[in-house]
């Protein structure tokens, strides 16, 4: 069964993603920041599950964690890229070192990842890597901009990587998920209470309610998992795959309408104003 490295273990996706794969029999190595979460996890997934203390942002972290483990046991079948966090503020009240701590978290720590992996895949001629980008990484929203910006710039690398290891037999698939039922949201919360001013001429974007239609479609993160498990399953599909109705929808009308049309769907939806 093939062996699968998932990053950012401790908590939501990566967490059901890891339990259910283990599950299924795949060999699962998860990284985690803490050990309490590997602790817990070991207890939870059982014997063929293995656990790094790992953070991403480091690169002495991540060399000796992966080092040691494409020596022990060779390159991992699969990659899923999976940790990220919130970055939550208008463009014009985005703190930079905020801006900067998420693009060190979503887009640097999943390279170091990457090079850290992506070489013995490429000489054993055999791999998948799946980068987990987010709806939203593909057409922003307002007070989002800066986790937009992340993940705009993971599907652009994700097409570089993806070119770039085709010759070697290595495959690069993004899955698209839509708003996850996981402790981000708690996480985005906090940083709006944190972070947005209580003044904030944009505040009122990030109050609205969420439309209903769009609350009904939120996904749990064991569903997300499940695609994740497919796209592991059939790697030679489409590069991308979307996952969550609310994805699926909002993807589409990005793809469909001009962009006059979807700034007035998003301004139906309550998320914008026509500029």
């Amino acid at each position: 069964m093939k062996h699968v490295l998932i990053t950012g273990c401790s908590s939501g996706l990566g967490e059901a993603a890891a339990l259910r794969l283990a599950k299924a029999g795949y060999r699962v190595t998860g990284t985690v920041r803490r050990q309490p979460d590997a602790d817990r996890l070991a207890a939870a997934a059982g014997p063929d599950a293995s656990w790094i203390l790992m953070d991403v942002t480091d690169d002495r972290s991540v060399r000796d964690g992966l080092g040691g483990l494409v020596e022990r046991r060779g390159a991992p079948d699969v990659l899923v890229n999976n940790v990220g966090v919130p970055c939550l503020g208008s463009m014009e009240e985005l703190r930079i070192p905020d801006f900067r701590a998420a693009i060190e978290t979503n887009v640097i720590g999943a390279l170091r990842v990457y090079q850290a992996i992506a070489p013995a895949m490429r000489r054993r001629g055999a791999g998948q890597i799946i980068n987990l980008s987010s709806s939203i990484g593909a057409a922003a929203l307002p007070i989002y901009g800066g986790y937009c910006a992340t993940k705009f710039a993971l599907e652009a690398m994700s097409e570089a990587m993806r070119y770039e290891l085709a010759p070697f037999g290595v495959t690069v698939n993004v899955l698209q998920p839509g708003i996850i039922a996981t402790p981000f949201r708690a996480k985005k919360q906090v940083q709006r209470d944190e972070r947005i001013p209580a003044n904030s001429p944009y505040g009122n974007r990030l109050d609205n309610p969420s439309p209903p239609d769009l609350l009904r479609r939120i996904s749990t993160p064991d569903e997300v998992a499940a695609a994740l498990q497919q796209l592991i399953e059939t790697p030679g599909g489409e590069f991308r795959r979307v996952c969550g109705r609310d994805a699926k929808a909002f993807l589409e009308a990005r793809q469909t309408l001009d962009d006059g049309a979807f700034e007035r769907l998003l301004t139906t939806k309550g998320y914008a104003a026509i500029p």
